[in-house]
């Protein structure tokens, strides 16, 4: 990605990079169709031009990947520096800036969760850094509990709103999404007291627990965004369906109450929201009939799910729920923590005990990278907190003296693989935190 950025001043997926047999880059692109369309290459055309070029003009293709490996493969040498309250300062005051003061959340559409922004402001809350970075953290979870990207009915969150208003997600649910999520209500819970972000996690977690946890207690990483071919039909409802599963007067309870109507907010159907409500706790009758749609929708074609388990996404989820255990007391928390961190061990870990990258039908693959040690060393810190066995902190201390050794960067921080890994044209170093945070960050 680095390369097709520098080559073409944008990135994205999916990825489109040829290279020469001795795995250097000549050319890059994202998505191109099958066909031309638009204007835009298209892939047959763009393989028979490249097949051509290679044929008659090697020399210069080869010449070109040498020069974008030396390129990438130069040393940038920076100077040791201390960290400063003023980047916090900075860093919070654009946080602020970019806040939807209207929807809440960061930015326009597509608009993401972010919740690692959203626990970066609640430690500014801490330390009194900024103008009100808890009024954004606490209107940005509210607003997004209200919506749509919220699954009311069973829980969780889809990856991101297509709205600015958070009603119409891509309904997509990833694991590190609702590990990072069910962190930030738990801590904004810490702080407020709010009984709401209690409920909040617990939906999170009860959704992993019933529907993203293996057998072994490991967790899977993903559930698609399409049933029967269609985006979002597993999620949505018609007036006339809730009446059929609650009777008349819970019916029209519940869709006065989520805004399920006959024009629908979604595909002629309704997507459960609470928008145009205040971001309170439904009471025992709501959350019967919540329960009685839950069951019914279990029934409709299931949704495809990502059953590979990842080292560091899992790791995130143990960390959600030893977060959870210590703040709420709740029962299963801790055993579903110690469950994964025992799937870890058993599936995930190499002989020497170094992590592996994932994991799926009796299969792993990979060796662990700069995430899967460090995030694993964070849920072994989190778990040595809920438990203060011995066992947990050495093991997260063998975990970073590893990283130390094996990943570190003289010039400072850590690169992304290990010094006795695959040798590649050059090894990347990644500190931007995109939709989690970076192992930089969390190192």
């Amino acid at each position: 990605m680095s390369v097709c950025q520098a080559l073409t001043g944008s990135g994205g997926w999916p990825l489109t990079m040829f290279l020469t047999p001795e795995q250097k880059p000549f050319f890059a692109g994202i998505y191109f169709p099958k066909e031309p369309r638009y204007g835009q290459h298209g892939m047959l055309e763009l393989l028979d031009r490249i097949s051509t070029l290679w044929k008659t003009n090697k020399n210069d293709i080869l010449k070109s990947g040498e020069q974008i490996v030396t390129i990438f493969s130069e040393k940038r040498e920076t100077q040791p520096h201390s960290l400063r309250r003023t980047a916090a300062d900075e860093a919070e005051a654009r946080l602020e800036a970019n806040y939807d003061t209207h929807w809440g959340g960061f930015g326009s559409v597509p608009k993401f969760p972010a919740p690692h922004n959203l626990l970066f402001l609640l430690r500014c809350h801490l330390l009194g850094i900024g103008n009100h970075p808890s009024t954004v953290v606490e209107h940005t979870l509210q607003a997004m509990y209200q919506g749509g990207i919220f699954d009311h009915v069973g829980g969780g969150f889809s990856r991101y709103s297509t709205d600015e208003k958070w009603l119409v997600p891509h309904f997509e649910k990833m694991l590190y999404d609702n590990a990072l999520l069910a962190m930030a209500y738990t801590e904004a819970f810490q702080i407020t007291g709010n009984p709401l972000y209690r409920r909040v996690v617990e939906k999170i977690l009860g959704y992993v627990d019933r529907e993203m946890t293996s057998p072994e207690g490991g967790f899977y990483s993903a559930q698609d965004a399409d049933s029967e071919g269609e985006e979002g039909k597993y999620y949505a409802f018609t007036p006339n369906e809730v009446r059929q599963i609650l009777g008349e007067a819970d019916g029209r309870t519940f869709c006065e109450r989520y805004d399920v109507t006959e024009s629908g907010n979604f595909e002629r159907k309704s997507i459960p929201n609470l928008i145009r409500r205040r971001a309170v706790l439904p009471d025992v009758d709501m959350e019967a009939m919540l329960d009685k749609l839950y069951a019914y929708r279990l029934k409709r074609y299931p949704l495809h799910k990502d059953d590979k388990s990842l080292t560091s996404w899992n790791a995130l989820m143990i960390v959600a729920y030893a977060k959870a255990d210590r703040v709420f007391g709740k029962q299963g928390f801790l055993l579903a923590a110690e469950k994964a961190h025992a799937f870890i061990g058993r599936y995930l870990t190499a002989e020497d005990g170094s992590p592996l990258v994932s994991f799926r039908n009796g299969q792993t693959k990979g060796h662990g990278l700069l995430d899967d040690y460090v995030f694993l060393a964070w849920a072994c810190l989190e778990l040595y907190e809920s438990t203060f066995r011995l066992t947990y902190l050495e093991q997260a201390c063998r975990l970073l003296d590893r990283v130390l050794d094996e990943f570190s960067n003289p010039s400072g921080g850590f690169y992304l693989s290990p010094r006795s890994g695959k040798t590649l044209i050059f090894r990347p170093q990644e500190y931007y935190d995109g939709a989690m945070p970076s192992g930089n960050s969390v190192a």
